[in-house]
């Protein structure tokens, strides 16, 4: 996580967030899941003050374009 997303509690508040999403997004008894493997996530510098939820949205808007569900 880059320094200019904010203090390292921020970084670290961020970076549990972003597990949480991904762990909510991969869980198949929600719905579809995205292929197995190691995917790179970059956060914009505004990430950390969003919604959970609005991270969640985005974070799959992006998985499905990655992963051919999506139109680019």
């Amino acid at each position: 996580m880059p320094r200019r997303a904010g203090s390292a509690v921020v970084r670290n508040r961020l970076r549990r967030r972003l597990r949480a999403v991904m762990r909510e997004l991969g869980d198949p008894a929600r719905g579809p899941t995205f292929p197995s493997g190691d995917y790179l996530i970059r956060p914009r510098r505004n990430a950390a003050s969003i919604s959970f939820g609005r991270l969640r949205e985005d974070a799959a808007a992006v998985l499905a374009r990655v992963c051919g569900g999506g139109s680019s």
